[in-house]
């Protein structure tokens, strides 16, 4: 006789339509359901019987402490049930425990979350970066221009230029100026891109 595993919990999951419980007029529960007929299928091709223990805890199984799993998964692990039937999800630990069949059901769970409110066109520039990111760019950009602007201004080559043309002149003094200083830096953190 083959004893298999059912989870239950008092009626209140019935995972219909693949497993239903119910009660005769004699008070003895009933099972039906697309488990249940693939099992009489079974029993009936090859000619065995089998007794159902349910499990009223609903507990499918997962590893303990020690290694080993309580639930359906522990009783199949233990030897005290042949099977175990149900809605099991298959994964790693499990499946080093037991064995499983092929799947035959899978169920599309899906997660619904509100759709996102349309962002502020104005704001839209800002939000590649995080604002702890945006706050590191505009640091590094205000430490790094007074320096530029400091070391162009305390640099000898900057007041002497070997250059005869006026555009050279004109290009050696650019650093002279404060805010050619900070949109140096500011063009130089846009122009970072790789070929």
């Amino acid at each position: 006789m083959l004893v298999f595993c059912l989870a239950y919990c008092h009626l209140l999951l019935q995972h219909f339509p693949f497993q239903i419980r119910s009660k005769d007029k004699d008070g003895q529960w009933l099972y039906s359901g697309l488990v249940f007929d693939i099992m009489n299928e079974l029993a009936a091709r090859l000619n065995f019987t089998y007794d159902v223990v349910a499990r009223e805890d609903q507990i499918w199984g997962v590893p303990t402490a020690n290694g080993s799993f309580d639930g359906m998964v522990g009783m199949v692990e233990r030897k005290e049930v042949d099977l175990g039937l149900g809605a099991f999800t298959i994964n790693e630990e499990r499946s080093a425990v037991v064995d499983f069949t092929r799947s035959w059901f899978e169920e599309p769970i899906v997660i619904l979350i509100p759709r996102p409110r349309p962002m502020n066109r104005a704001l839209v520039v800002f939000s590649p970066f995080t604002p702890l990111v945006w706050l590191c760019i505009i640091s590094a950009v205000m430490v790094c221009v007074p320096i530029l602007y400091t070391c162009h201004t305390l640099s000898p080559v900057s007041h002497e230029s070997t250059l005869s043309n006026s555009e050279a002149i004109q290009q050696s003094n650019y650093f002279s100026y404060f805010q050619n200083c900070c949109w140096y830096m500011i063009g130089a953190l846009l122009l970072q891109v790789c070929n």
